[in-house]
């Protein structure tokens, strides 16, 4: 949708900006003109920072594709390990880590759409029902079986992955 983003994270057209500025400035010594000059730099300095806001904003596309392949990763070293106890120590090590490192990125991220969360919430939730879902119906019937984890895994991190492919394109 076209617009949309801008609307997002908040950041006004440099139209607005100089109006703001205008009546901010207006009763405090200041005069409604301004020579074009002046004019021209500050839409191109508002222009710049909101070009700036937003490609800091799409982080999040970054975030569900490495999340959509773990995720499937997960599933294809629970589903092949047969040994319990190895299948269970790898994961844990390898999942807390993961995910310990992509939060404190994604806490690194400056900007963030206002409505990113309600946006992409449905692709989350997609994956880990099916995460689930698949774990459930193969841990015991399909253990170490490629033949059902391959295609299982692709079918859990689809969503994620689907859902960053059209979240780097806003």
């Amino acid at each position: 949708m076209p617009g949309e983003g801008n609307a997002e994270l908040r950041v006004p057209e440099p139209r607005k900006v100089l109006a703001i500025l205008e009546s901010r400035c207006q009763g405090r010594g200041m005069t409604n003109e301004i020579s074009p000059e002046a004019a021209r730099a500050a839409l191109a300095s508002a222009a710049t920072t909101r070009e700036a806001v937003q490609a800091e904003g799409r982080w999040m596309a970054t975030y569900m594709l490495s999340f959509g392949l773990g995720f499937g990763a997960a599933a294809l070293l629970l589903g092949l390990i047969e040994n319990f106890w190895l299948r269970m120590g790898l994961f844990l090590a390898i999942w807390i880590t993961f995910v310990l490192v992509m939060v404190r990125w994604a806490s690194t991220r400056l900007a963030s759409a206002r409505t990113q969360a309600r946006r992409v919430a449905g692709w989350w939730v997609g994956t880990s029902v099916l995460f689930a879902v698949v774990l459930f119906l193969g841990t015991d019937r399909f253990q170490g079986q490629l033949s059902y984890w391959l295609p299982a895994a692709a079918l859990i991190a689809a969503p994620l992955v689907i859902g960053g492919l059209l979240e780097r394109r806003k």
